[in-house]
């Protein structure tokens, strides 16, 4: 799995990092990739790999059969967020793996 971070300035992801950190109780979770990750999944990638996969590689994958395309997602309840109804939870993908299953 790859660290939190983008490709935007230092002062960002600093800034992004803290939030996160702060409102953060820990919660990564690892679940099956979607259609709807592949977005994600190709930023990640084309900040720290100097030759990313596009995502249709990574649309190949989701389905198939042996292969297990994840996602990791890092959960927190937002401090800002908060009505009546009490605080709201949000997770973001912050890295991605594939098992390839081997016969």
């Amino acid at each position: 799995m790859k660290p939190l971070g983008s490709s935007g300035s230092g002062a960002s992801t600093a800034r992004q990092s803290k939030l996160l950190t702060r409102r953060s109780g820990g919660r990564v979770r690892i679940r099956p990739a979607r259609i709807e990750d592949l977005d994600r999944i190709a930023q990640i990638e084309a900040t720290w790999f100097s030759a990313p996969w596009n995502p249709g590689a990574f649309r190949s994958l989701i389905g198939r059969p042996g292969v297990y395309l994840l996602v990791a997602e890092l959960g927190w309840i937002s401090e800002e967020v908060v009505g009546s109804t009490g605080s709201t939870k949000f997770f973001r993908i912050v890295g991605h793996g594939i098992l390839w299953r081997a016969s």
